[in-house]
């Protein structure tokens, strides 16, 4: 996706919580990127993950997450993807076992207290 375009633009309503913007090249932006070391040296113990393209990007984020010990949120409406059968089966799978999946309305609510 090409930098600066308006397709990868932050949401401003939860672009005012973050500190950084890490540059990823491969599905997990865990990946060869300093995301892990700068979460640790910030004492973040919780991620929200939402994106583009939810059964690829943001859930193999969201399981290299968990695996790496970071409690996960994953909104259900806070990603898309090609077409609902893939978002779904996305939601099912991280819904069990890996991550809250509430709506974008309750997550920032629940930053604003």
């Amino acid at each position: 996706m090409p930098r600066n375009s308006s397709e990868t633009q932050i949401i401003e309503e939860l672009g005012k919580y973050g500190d950084a913007i890490i540059e990823k090249n491969t599905y997990d932006a865990f990946y060869r990127t300093n995301l892990e070391a700068l979460l640790k040296e910030m004492n973040i113990e919780t991620v929200i993950i939402t994106g583009v393209m939810t059964h690829l990007c943001c859930e193999t984020t969201a399981r290299s997450a968990f695996v790496k010990g970071f409690n996960v949120i994953f909104p259900i409406d806070g990603s898309l993807t090609q077409n609902a059968e893939l978002h779904e089966g996305t939601i099912r799978a991280i819904s069990h076992g890996f991550a809250p999946t509430p709506t974008l309305k309750d997550v920032i609510e629940w930053m604003r207290r």
